[in-house]
């Protein structure tokens, strides 16, 4: 081929940047020829910025949020204030700023990136939904037919899957439908290794829609998965390959703030609860956001949204932040566009929670609707202090409370037993010897996985029992049932009253 003249070369440069691209472009050229001729025709090599003032600047007119554009390029919130700033962009877009003095109801449509096509005001649960029943827009009430990504039911029992092309949709979990007699059942350990396998396989992303008909399963919202329950009776419809479901009001709940190493999202739960009533988030998709959520570990995400599962919620879902994408580098690396909730979208309420003056709550009669401040519960002391599952078995909360209560012994009208959530937590607070420490103090280390029911199972158990929040059947036990935090129950074993 003949030598491109120095004009051309440096066409070619400013378009695709590299010798490489380049000799591509020109049909195939090798590197090192194109390379040879910039040098004989005096053309230095490219020095272009990664990002051109054009992608910054486009990105920054869209979100007007160093976070959510950092997020488009695969960047961190600072990395990108750095490049605005190094193009000189410091004030917000204009059209953001009237955008957000306009009043929107969340169906209005609105202008596309490129200018051309229309889209609407929606949250993210509400963009999920919309992909999943391939319509442009779904609104609180609608019946829709939704195809999930990925359809969770327990192993026992299940049905057989006719159609091959739906069954890669069905992942069926070891957790049996009846609980067995032995204290040594570990089910919750189970199922959290089967959520792992989930992520490690890349079967489930976030901004991807989960059907399950197990509760806990709620959890998944913590990494930003839309997750719909479906009654047992409808698993026949289910594996036919849809989901008949009604389009749930969505609430935005905002944290700001951050919770000091006494208090846990279970004082969290009570505080919103209590400012509020259960009937506020009955049935409703909670959807968290806020500097206060970016501050908690994927752990007390999954913990805040099992528990409002729990309190009545219908579903609840964390907007992708910082801590989740960190969460999620032990399992995946995010790679797809992720969905944010458009800032004019409409829910049905929103609130603002400060963390700011938060106190340690207790729930009686294990009945998360109605919490109560610890300073006025009056002297309540519990025989039997259980700690374990997704609310208290983390190896990060087994190392608070070992730091807690080191050096000091149970009261001895009080037993304690812990359960660390997974045999990976058990492993790390053993090198940790936060085991060692809260064994020292008097626990007695159960079994990892376990959960409340499991141990209320054991004949032994007898009195107030004191326990993180689970998923427990109202009759399963006699005796009065009291929740609260990890941090909460451990103050209390070495008091021998809640404290």
């Amino acid at each position: 081929m003949k030598m491109p003249t120095k004009d051309e070369l440096i066409r070619l440069q400013e378009i695709y940047r590299s010798d490489k691209k380049i000799g591509e472009a020109l049909g195939g050229i090798p590197e090192y020829l194109v390379a040879y001729w910039r040098r004989k025709k005096g053309i230095p090599k490219p020095t272009f910025a990664k990002y051109t003032e054009t992608q910054i600047r486009e990105l920054w007119e869209r979100y007007g949020d160093d976070f959510h554009c950092g997020r488009e390029l695969g960047i961190s919130k600072a990395a990108f204030y750095s490049w605005r700033r190094r193009y000189n962009m410091k004030e917000k877009p204009q059209a953001l700023k009237l955008e957000q003095l306009e009043l929107r109801f969340g169906w209005e449509t609105k202008l596309g990136s490129n200018g051309v096509y229309l889209e609407f005001y929606q949250t993210a649960c509400q963009k999920i939904l919309s992909a999943s029943s391939n319509k442009q827009t779904v609104q609180p009430g609608d019946a829709i037919r939704v195809v999930p990504d990925l359809l969770i039911l327990p192993a026992a029992g299940h049905i057989s899957v006719d159609n091959p092309k739906f069954a890669r949709r069905v992942w069926w979990v070891e957790y049996p439908n009846s609980l067995t007699n032995s204290i040594n059942t570990n089910e919750t350990e189970h199922l959290l290794s089967s959520l792992a396998d989930l992520y490690h396989q890349g079967l489930i992303m976030p901004n991807q829609l989960v059907a399950t008909s197990i509760p806990e399963l709620t959890a998944m919202g913590a990494y930003s998965v839309a997750v719909v329950q479906i009654p047992e009776e409808y698993i026949g419809a289910a594996l036919e390959g849809a989901v008949e479901i009604v389009v749930p009001q969505i609430i935005k709940v905002t944290i700001s703030g951050k919770m000091t190493r006494e208090l846990s999202v279970v004082d969290l739960l009570g505080f919103y609860i209590q400012q509020l009533t259960g009937e506020t988030f009955r049935d409703k998709m909670i959807e968290f956001t806020g500097l206060g959520m970016e501050k908690l570990s994927g752990a007390d995400k999954m913990a805040l949204c099992a528990m409002m599962r729990m309190a009545g919620a219908e579903s609840a879902f964390c907007l992708f932040d910082e801590s989740t994408r960190r969460s999620l580098a032990h399992f995946i690396k995010v790679k797809d566009k992720i969905l944010y909730s458009d800032k004019t979208a409409h829910y049905e309420s929103e609130y603002l929670l400060n963390t700011v003056g938060l106190a340690n709550y207790i729930f009686r009669n294990g009945d998360l609707h109605v919490p109560t401040e610890v300073s006025e519960a009056g002297t309540i002391k519990p025989d039997v202090v259980f700690i374990g599952g997704m609310c208290g078995g983390t190896e990060s909360t087994l190392k608070i409370l070992a730091d807690l209560v080191r050096g000091q012994k149970i009261n001895k009208s009080c037993s304690c037993y812990i359960s660390p959530l997974s045999q990976l937590d058990f492993v790390t607070a053993l090198k940790k010897k936060s085991i060692l420490t809260l064994a020292d103090f008097g626990c007695q280390i159960l079994p990892p996985g376990m959960n409340l029911e499991n141990f209320l199972q054991n004949g032994s158990v007898t009195g107030t029992v004191l326990s993180v929040p689970d998923f427990c059947s109202n009759d399963l036990y006699e005796g009065e049932i009291i929740f609260a935090s990890a941090q909460t129950a451990i103050r209390s074993a070495e008091a021998g009253k809640i404290v």
